[in-house]
């Protein structure tokens, strides 16, 4: 038998109990740090079985960790992620640095998206173009007006006679009808340091090449510049996106509301064709229009940019 003194021992249980572990090691002369783990704190496998859930497993198996050498925090001693010392599902890896309130135009535009892709139900459809003509045509309007010329002004320009020839694209759902726009006002997405923004180019169907250029610059520096009016960004009956201008090939545009289609152009760029069994390469662009399901088909949408397309192809069909 032997005779222990509690006021000499020190507990290692929780809030400093005094165990049986600690009594025993007194006892025997060794360190209660050989006795078991209190129950708190004791190993997921103290009975054998390690409790884990599959992703656990999986991801310890990964990490080439042994469940039984770890303590689970989880209900019941089970293994969570966090005891392997990863983060828990949808949890930050690490504390973020800083929480910032977005922009109100960077609110307004969550909205507005929000809500188009709520309730609308859209698709999109992608032609590939020979831009050979395009690009020359842009070129020689550059030399003849002295002026900057967007790209943007000649896809425009080449873009409202199919509009015409296709009346659902310039439209929109309004309940059960459909309201036929009488007007071309073209939206222009342009990239501001503030966010996307649209200015719309009202009446474009009625303007020379060298009007809807020398619009196009204006309202994009207006808007880069936050000078822009805002009855200016506001009307658009169908709207297009340069993507190519920041090196994008194609994309899913997302439709502006109040609309049925927006067209995205991609960047130029060199693909080989065979042209009478020879390799030739060919400056190309990607076009990615979004269509509001509700009122397009699928071969509304092929007709639709098959005839652009063309126009594309062959500017002079915009004489026609």
């Amino acid at each position: 038998e032997h005779s222990i003194d509690p006021a000499t021992l020190v507990g290692t249980g929780v809030g400093g109990r005094i165990t049986r572990w600690d009594i025993e090691a007194a006892v025997t002369n060794t360190s209660p740090a050989s006795a078991p783990i209190p129950i708190a704190a004791q190993p997921a496998a103290a009975n054998g079985t390690v409790r884990a859930m599959p992703k656990v497993r999986k991801a310890a198996r990964d990490a080439g960790i042994d469940l039984r050498t770890l303590a689970g925090s989880g209900t019941g001693g089970a293994v969570t992620l966090s005891d392997l010392g990863q983060p828990a599902a949808g949890g930050p890896a690490v504390a973020p640095d800083r929480r910032e309130r977005l922009s109100a135009m960077r609110r307004s535009i969550a909205a507005h998206l929000t809500e188009s892709v709520q309730t609308i139900p859209q698709f999109m459809s992608s032609v590939d173009v020979d831009a050979t003509a395009v690009l020359a045509t842009r070129q020689a309007l550059r030399e003849r007006l002295d002026a900057p010329v967007p790209i943007d002004a000649v896809l425009m320009s080449l873009l409202i006679p199919v509009l015409r020839d296709h009346p659902l694209v310039n439209a929109m759902l309004d309940g059960d009808e459909v309201v036929y726009y009488g007007a071309h006002n073209i939206g222009v997405a342009v990239d501001t340091p503030d966010g996307l923004m649209v200015p719309v180019v009202h009446g474009a169907g009625q303007r020379s090449i060298g009007e809807l250029a020398a619009e196009i610059v204006q309202l994009a520096a207006a808007a880069r510049g936050r000078t822009i009016d805002p009855a200016s960004l506001t009307g658009a009956t169908c709207t297009i996106n340069n993507v190519g201008a920041i090196g994008i090939v194609g994309g899913t545009p997302i439709l502006p509301l109040g609309t049925s289609t927006i067209i995205a152009f991609g960047v130029a760029r060199p693909v080989v064709q065979l042209r009478n069994g020879n390799p030739v390469e060919v400056p190309t662009i990607t076009i990615s229009a979004t269509f509001d399901h509700r009122l397009l088909d699928g071969g509304d949408a092929g007709r639709f940019l098959t005839q652009l397309k063309q126009h594309l192809e062959v500017p002079a069909l915009a004489l026609l």
